[in-house]
């Protein structure tokens, strides 16, 4: 399974698509490094395809059903990656892949599709 991340404040272009263990090694390292998840918005058209209540959402990043992650959230994401990236403990690809990473994340919201 993939994860294309879907930034509302920037171009097509500047999405991003990661499979799904490096899209939950994103995560792991934000929330080891300060982040609290805020939960997901549902997409409430597929709320309504897969017969789930408003009230039963579960605010998931880890399915790709076009929930919505909000500003803060997606901004503090982006504050715990650069603490990871200034300790050296994000042990991720590569240091510039990184800080194109946390540069997404600063723009704001986004959908996980």
């Amino acid at each position: 399974m993939s994860f294309e991340l879907t930034f509302k404040n920037t171009t097509k272009d500047k999405n991003a698509i990661f499979n799904s263990s490096y899209w939950r090694h994103i995560l792991r390292v934000a929330f080891m490094n300060g982040w609290e998840p805020q939960g997901t918005s549902p997409n409430e058209e597929l709320l309504e395809v897969e017969g789930i209540k408003l009230e039963d959402w579960d605010g998931t990043y880890f399915d790709n059903g076009g929930q919505f992650v909000k500003d803060e959230d997606s901004k503090n994401i982006a504050n715990a990656l650069e603490k990871a990236l200034q300790k050296d403990t994000c042990l991720l690809r590569d240091r510039r892949e990184f800080v194109k990473i946390i540069k997404l994340f600063k723009t704001g919201g986004f959908w996980i599709f």
